[in-house]
């Protein structure tokens, strides 16, 4: 069987980035994208982890941008949504990104 395409959003945070390095030990199971406001860590990441994923499979965007989750997501078999603000500081960034992202997702 051939492995699932799977994006993960938030792969430059703490939660994503975890994820991605549990799933890219299973290459026979898991073809993996990212997609993250980034390309380096967030600074919340406090360890050496390293995402290196290749420039094809590594999409910058933002979550609230539907046209741009459209075509992060297209062709993907599975997407495991762990992109979110974790401050919940500024309503303004909660908004675009817990909840209009949450949305998009």
């Amino acid at each position: 069987m051939a492995a699932k395409k799977v994006m993960i959003t938030g792969v430059s945070g703490i939660v994503g980035s975890s994820a991605y390095l549990v799933m890219r030990d299973a290459p026979d199971k898991y073809d993996l994208y990212g997609l993250g406001r980034r390309r380096v860590l967030s600074d919340r990441v406090k360890d050496k982890r390293a995402i290196d994923l290749p420039d094809d499979k590594h999409r910058v965007a933002d979550i609230a941008d539907l046209d741009a989750v459209l075509a992060a997501v297209e062709g993907m078999d599975v997407v495991v949504h762990l992109a979110a603000d974790p401050a919940g500081g500024v309503w303004e960034s909660v908004l675009r990104n817990n909840i209009i992202g949450g949305y998009n997702m």
